[in-house]
């Protein structure tokens, strides 16, 4: 799992340092900021998407809210879009590099990632990834703000369950 962590921090700084053509010192300073990993999910007329995010926060207490960011050019933006809900499912240190690689690195538009992993649907009847899982959320989408590349979307939380009380979450810096 650590080899897959360095690729996705690899990744995202390589594209950083071409954009706004950062120095290496620069760049190294966000190595320091720690982050869990999560599945997002939503479903719009029957179509699955779903990705890795590595920024999922909680936004309020009450009501609860939690807040994702979506890349753009990511295939489930539009179906977020359409849905206005998604769920997170919060991996474990364990979870699959499988898992990761077809959430992480392949598109919705080229194969169906929900063919070969466990998911379930819960109260708003889309899909929640349950392998490698410790916990999941069921959002409604109250707010979207753009920043630039990105969108954050701010959903009420409607459903909540803990998978597993024996796991540890995913984290990395």
């Amino acid at each position: 799992m650590y080899v897959i962590q360095q690729f996705l921090w690899w990744s995202f700084f390589k594209s950083v340092s071409l954009a706004f053509n950062l120095k290496p010192m620069e760049i190294s300073t966000f190595f320091k900021i720690s982050y869990g990993l999560y599945t997002v999910c939503t479903e719009f007329n029957g179509v699955k998407g779903g990705y890795i995010a590595n920024t999922v926060f909680q936004v309020t207490a009450e009501p609860p809210r939690l807040a994702i960011s979506c890349s753009k050019n990511n295939f489930t933006y539009n179906l977020l879009k359409q849905a206005r809900k998604f769920t997170i499912s919060v991996l474990h240190q364990n979870a699959s590099s499988q898992l990761v690689g077809d959430f992480g690195y392949k598109s919705g538009r080229d194969i169906s990632k929900f063919d070969a992993h466990q998911f379930k649907k819960g109260e708003l009847n889309i899909p929640i990834i349950t392998e490698g899982c410790v916990a999941y959320f069921e959002c409604e989408i109250d707010y979207e703000f753009e920043v630039d590349t990105h969108v954050l979307f701010v959903g009420q939380v409607k459903a909540a369950e803990l998978l597993s009380s024996s796991q540890e979450p995913m984290t990395y810096a």
